[in-house]
């Protein structure tokens, strides 16, 4: 048993960046279409002139030509490696295209995403005045006050043990609320959609189930 949905020794490099919808294809008739070039892919499927190949920024097949594509060993990709892949979009790209992110012993280290998808993914931010008078408005905690989160309930003296943010609205630029840090960063992770929340709930719900009836 695995799940995998395919094994590392398909991952293959997709030069052109370019292929056919494999659901309605018609290469030869229609113009391919562009899903970026040096864009990480896993072969489903061989053929000739072109293979079936399942691309992971798009998470859909694609027929692509084989001049385009060669093997390409996933795990040589890390934090520092130049080029690295892409978190989100799965191209591989120059560490130059990649905002730096934090630094330890053995140096600086770039985000996991690329510029284009940090910047794409963490959407518009609010200005410091903004949040200033959210804070202000709403009564936000000093620093140095007790203080309890209203999503995780960790009572926490702001600021001292427990960081408070102004969460807000990316796409109609509004504060929401005052979170801890932690529970902001973890809205951000589930993309802050109910969807992604909800099978996080399902997991853990089934998981529970299996071991009940164990």
């Amino acid at each position: 048993m695995s799940l995998s949905m395919y094994r590392k020794d398909a991952c293959v490099l997709i030069s052109s960046g370019q292929g056919w919808p494999d659901a309605n294809s018609r290469p030869g008739v229609s113009p391919p279409v562009d899903f970026g070039e040096m864009s990480i892919g896993y072969l489903v499927r061989r053929g000739n002139p072109r293979s079936t190949v399942f691309v992971i920024g798009k998470r859909s097949n694609y027929l692509v030509n084989n001049t385009d594509i060669e093997p390409f060993d996933p795990n040589s990709s890390g934090p520092r490696t130049d080029p690295k892949i892409c978190l989100s979009c799965h191209r591989l790209k120059p560490l130059s295209e990649y905002p730096r992110n934090q630094n330890n012993r053995a140096g600086p280290i770039t985000r996991p995403r690329c510029q284009q998808c940090y910047a794409a993914e963490s959407g518009p931010s609010l200005s410091e005045r903004a949040k200033r008078e959210f804070r202000q408005a709403v009564g936000a905690p000093d620093k140095g006050d007790c203080w309890q989160c209203p999503i995780c309930e960790k009572v926490s003296i702001a600021d001292v043990t427990a960081s408070i943010v102004v969460d807000h609205d990316q796409e109609r630029r509004r504060p929401r609320g005052i979170l801890c840090d932690s529970c902001n960063t973890g809205l951000g992770r589930f993309k802050n959609g109910e969807d992604h929340l909800q099978r996080a709930i399902d997991y853990l719900r089934n998981y529970e189930a299996n071991q009940a009836e164990a």
